[in-house]
């Protein structure tokens, strides 16, 4: 099975080996490019659209932080 993130493919197992072993940079570059074209040429995911939060709390609200996650640790009310 494909790596979380990646896709199956067998061009993409032997470009992600060559990057692997290759220490050149601009050689690298070069593979990167193709890895970015492959993705371009078989579309294994599309994006549908980007997630972001938006967090408030009132000013009497003390020692909250606008994390990923939501957490009360350490919050409390003034």
């Amino acid at each position: 099975p494909a790596y979380a993130g990646w896709w199956e493919s067998p061009k993409l197992i032997e470009l992600m080996d060559k990057l692997a072993t290759e220490t050149d940079f601009d050689k690298r570059y070069k593979l990167m490019e193709e890895i970015q074209e492959l993705f371009y040429a078989e579309i294994p995911t599309i994006k549908v659209g980007d997630y972001a939060n938006f967090r408030i709390a009132a000013k009497n609200v003390q020692g909250f932080k606008n994390m990923n996650e939501i957490f009360f640790w350490n919050v409390w009310k003034e």
